[in-house]
């Protein structure tokens, strides 16, 4: 019998945002009936993290495990792997959680996690089915705006990055700030990446994890889930995509008009592929350059804006296209493949 997948919730965020805060107030709310593994990932040697959160303490419904002395996505690679299929062998679980390293990049994190969770089926006595791998939150500290948008801070490329990789931000420390500038930073920073994300604010570092669940339902389907597809004007001109490498694209469907608004001519067209999907870069650089020619299939449509983010076997992609230019740079987005034109 195959076992269910594991619910995984991943947490990022960077040094002392308050990812053990948010993590311990989970962990006090879980139903006594579930049984959680946690996983935490930490920069120093010391593990404190792992202390702060109880270690594993004789509740046999809660383990904690730590990977310490650098990052899972690099240095501790080897690691972080061992440890998550020793933690795994000790259940069943209902949940897992794992709080990467304030300086790590996550988004090679998520790969690993892929790559163990498929890999799975071919471990004799690995782990226990595959990961079913939600869409990654990050936490953000609210009183150090700069750390996000200022390119010179340090630390700016890892922050802005795992904000780029999450679906979901919790605003966190928004005690004592002036409202306005709060909410103007959300907007901010759930505009930063590939596509808008939605934002929970705190003052304290606490948010219900039903929130949380709640809001990533609403950001869209779990990493790992089946792809949704809305057709628009420019659905039959999708098909010219690069053939994947991995498993089929799925087929648009009949190309039928998808106004923007009730009053816009304009028609819209937004795909989606399961993050397993891998592109040939060369062949979807060339089916979209001619798709958004000024003589292509798009032109009677009056295309305003093309952006996308792409799966290739090199790296993950991001794309944006606006009057005539195209622009092409690697993203942290793990969350799928999707495409979306204007």
């Amino acid at each position: 019998m195959t076992a269910a997948p594991l619910d995984t919730l991943l947490v990022t965020g960077f040094l002392g945002a308050g990812k053990t805060t948010l993590l311990a107030g989970w962990l006090a709310e879980r139903p006594p009936h579930e049984r959680w593994a946690v996983l935490v990932n930490e920069t120093g040697a010391l593990g404190i993290d792992h202390a702060l959160l109880g270690g594993d303490g004789p509740d046999a419904r809660v383990a904690v495990a730590e990977v310490a002395g650098g990052c899972a996505c690099c240095a501790a690679r080897v690691a972080f792997g061992a440890t998550l299929v020793r933690l795994l062998r000790r259940g069943p679980w209902n949940r897992l959680i794992i709080e990467t390293t304030g300086l790590g990049h996550p988004a090679e994190l998520v790969d690993q996690l892929r790559a163990l969770s498929a890999a799975s089926e071919a471990l004799s006595g690995g782990l226990s089915g595959r990961l079913r791998l939600r869409p990654p939150v990050a936490v953000v500290d609210a009183s150090r705006a700069a750390l996000y948008e200022d390119p010179a801070r340090p630390g700016h490329a890892i922050a802005a990055d795992q904000v780029a990789l999450a679906r979901l931000l919790v605003l966190n420390r928004t005690a004592g700030l002036d409202p306005a500038a709060v909410a103007a930073l959300a907007e901010r920073l759930a505009g930063l990446g590939p596509w808008p994300r939605p934002v929970l604010s705190t003052a304290t570092g606490r948010v219900p994890l039903t929130d949380v669940l709640a809001a990533l339902e609403d950001a869209g389907p779990a990493a790992d889930g089946p792809p949704a597809l809305a057709t628009g004007a420019a659905a039959r001109a999708t098909r010219r995509l690069g053939a994947p490498a991995g498993p089929a694209a799925p087929d648009p469907g009949p190309a039928t008009p998808a106004p923007i608004g009730p009053a816009s001519p304009v028609g819209s067209v937004a795909r989606r592929w399961p993050p397993d999907t891998v592109f040939d870069r060369p062949a979807l650089q060339a089916a979209l350059a001619a798709m958004v020619a000024a003589d292509g299939p798009l032109k009677a449509h009056g295309l305003l804006r093309g952006k996308g983010v792409f799966r290739t076997e090199r790296a993950w992609y991001g794309w944006q296209w606006v009057d005539g230019r195209s622009d092409w740079q690697e993203t942290a987005w793990r969350a799928d493949s999707r495409l979306e034109l204007l």
